[in-house]
């Protein structure tokens, strides 16, 4: 439960990611985490989450290799969308399973932090208005998509 400051709730916010679980991040943690290479996101669960208190939507992203940083709000599922992107579909691995996405989702560095670090101070997703459902809008989802998926 978030603690009381002053008669009125404090903000919690609740990053998890590959290595380690954090209340209340600092922006030079999150830039930290950002700036990791993409190696870094293929460990764990491959991805992190920022979850703020009292807000239904919390963030999921992860960083591939050349196309950038992807977002997700959840549970809504939109993610940001650069139409001057080529839209192709690719995928990264999320709790060991992979998550078909569109290369038009990705974010540079910059426009990551700046929504990352935004949602963490006020809970608030820059852009929204440009944000997509990207299955909706984007890629259709292809069981087949996977040939390397052997299970």
């Amino acid at each position: 439960m978030p603690e009381q400051v002053k008669g009125r709730t404090k903000k919690m916010v609740l990053f998890r990611g590959p290595e380690v679980t954090v209340e209340n991040p600092t922006e030079d943690f999150l830039k930290e985490i950002l700036s990791k290479d993409a190696e870094f996101w293929k460990e764990g669960s491959g991805d992190s989450t920022l979850v703020y208190s009292g807000h239904d939507e919390s963030l999921m992203f992860f960083k591939d290799d050349p196309y950038g940083i992807f977002i997700m709000s959840l549970p809504n599922y939109l993610c940001p969308y650069y139409p001057d992107k080529k839209n192709e579909k690719t995928y990264h691995r999320v709790g060991g399973e992979p998550l078909q996405v569109s290369t038009a989702c990705y974010s540079t560095q910059e426009e990551a932090e700046k929504i990352i670090l935004e949602f963490n101070r006020s809970g608030k997703i820059l852009g929204f208005e440009n944000w997509v459902d990207m299955y909706d809008e984007l890629i259709e989802y292809d069981d087949e998509f996977f040939p390397d998926d052997k299970k």
